[in-house]
């Protein structure tokens, strides 16, 4: 089904919206001019860090997956760059790209992944709207760009677009250890296996383990151990695939 999702959509967008072509990008390209480039994803330090960021917005290309841009507006942030993968109508017209919400992206570059329904690309401003292709590659010009969620999918396109820093905000990938949350407070468009639950976490930080299956220690950032699930386990050994795959040496990725 995912396979016939695909062909449907690619036959009814491919000769009707701009396509990216990055198999054609000269050696001396860069999407962000070698501006350093902040990517914001949806983890728990993300709203810790608002302060943070309001102050030093300028100082970044802020590239921002779909989930984040109505916190963003909120706190008085813009994004120049705004990305989504979701093929579902009702999910992104009822938590992401709604008739009114997307009017605060009428300056902002989306780039959306070329399965995504026809009714929501056309709510955005044409003139700075880019697909990319998902599953296979129906342009020999095109590079297919895939993962777990649209984290891992924007830093791919991110480094094959030859960003030279790109700083990750949000990526935690980890439940927050004092609130026990997956993704920053108010996020709308979670899965079952990601609810709060402080007592599970606690019981995986003393133990090593839990009895709630998904949750687990993983290696941290800046600390030895943190809690995990398995969904997450997976989307970090996706990115590190990523970086293999895509990273050059003149690249540098910061996890803030």
């Amino acid at each position: 089904k995912l396979l016939f999702d695909t062909f449907y959509s690619v036959s009814e967008h491919i000769n009707k919206y701009k396509i990216l072509t990055t198999k054609n990008k000269s050696a001396n390209f860069s999407l962000t001019n070698d501006k350093p480039t902040l990517l914001i994803a949806a983890g728990p330090s993300l709203t810790k860090n608002m302060k943070w960021l309001k102050e030093n917005q300028d100082k970044f290309i802020l590239v921002a997956i779909g989930a984040t841009y109505k916190k963003l507006f909120d706190n008085g942030i813009t994004p120049d760059i705004v990305t989504t993968v979701d093929p579902k109508y009702h999910i992104l017209d009822t938590t992401h790209f709604n008739k009114k919400d997307v009017i605060l992206l009428k300056n902002t570059i989306v780039l959306a992944s070329i399965n995504t329904p026809t009714k929501i690309l056309n709510r955005f401003n044409q003139e700075k709207l880019f697909l990319y292709e998902v599953v296979e590659s129906f342009k020999n010009n095109s590079n297919v760009y895939n993962g777990i969620s649209i984290g891992e999918i924007t830093l791919s396109l991110l480094l094959d677009m030859n960003v030279k820093d790109v700083y990750l905000l949000g990526t935690d990938l980890a439940f927050d250890e004092k609130t026990g949350l997956s993704h920053f407070d108010g996020y709308v468009n979670k899965r079952d296996d990601f609810e709060k639950d402080n007592s599970k976490v606690n019981e995986a930080l003393e133990t090593g383990n839990s009895s709630k299956k998904e949750f687990i220690q993983v290696k941290g950032n800046s600390k030895d151990r943190v809690i995990t699930n398995r969904i997450f386990a997976l989307s970090i050994n996706q990115y590190v695939q990523i970086i293999s795959l895509y990273k050059k040496s003149f690249q540098n990725i910061y996890n803030l």
